[in-house]
């Protein structure tokens, strides 16, 4: 998948946006509508943080950040915060490398462990819908990103759940059935990989 020519249409401050294609292959929407996604993705984060947490002086990874649906956002925060992203994706990681570095920072990951960051490395690991494709590789992944966490750091994590399977499958499951369900077990990365959703 190539990266695309480069459109920066007006008022998106220092950065233009990503191709559709790449956009549309994070689970975005192209355009306008993917600004204002992130925008949103951004606010319930913001919402989910301790009122106590600061930015100033810190170490943040996106951990699946896809094309900066959300990092591009914290744009004002970069004089005093550290940001960086991660993905398994090397169109997007090659787009945001070109176009939104600096002030971010980005790297690619395997399809398993380990990052490339020491011990101990970030203040705040936050995944938006990652977990929601990741089928045996969740404890492999959730000790990784224990490891690069500072003694005291957070992580915000989300997953799809029954009431998502519901909406989006047509159909539900009972809580007692199984602990997650797996839809398009065999689907390459390419295309978005599998569905999880836990029970």
């Amino acid at each position: 998948m190539g990266v695309g020519p480069v459109v920066k249409p007006v008022g998106l401050g220092s950065f233009p946006l990503p191709p559709d294609q790449l956009a549309l292959y994070v689970g975005g929407q192209p355009g306008g509508k993917f600004l204002e996604q992130g925008r949103r993705l951004l606010q319930c984060l913001r919402r989910c943080l301790p009122p106590s947490f600061g930015f100033k002086n810190k170490r943040i990874l996106d951990f699946g950040c896809g094309v900066g649906r959300v990092l591009r956002h914290f744009e004002e925060n970069t004089k005093e915060t550290e940001f960086w992203g991660c993905d398994i994706s090397e169109s997007c990681i090659a787009w945001l490398r070109q176009n939104l570095c600096p002030p971010f920072h980005f790297v690619q990951n395997g399809e398993n462990p380990p990052l490339p960051f020491e011990d101990e490395h970030f203040d705040l690991v936050y995944s938006l819908s990652v977990f929601t494709h990741l089928t045996d590789s969740w404890e492999p992944w959730l000790r990784e990103i224990r490891r690069v966490m500072k003694p005291d750091g957070l992580a915000l994590l989300t997953f799809l759940n029954r009431t998502a399977h519901e909406f989006y499958e047509g159909s539900s499951f009972d809580k007692g059935e199984v602990a997650f369900k797996v839809t398009h077990p065999e689907r390459s990365w390419s295309l978005g990989g599998p569905i999880v959703y836990h029970s």
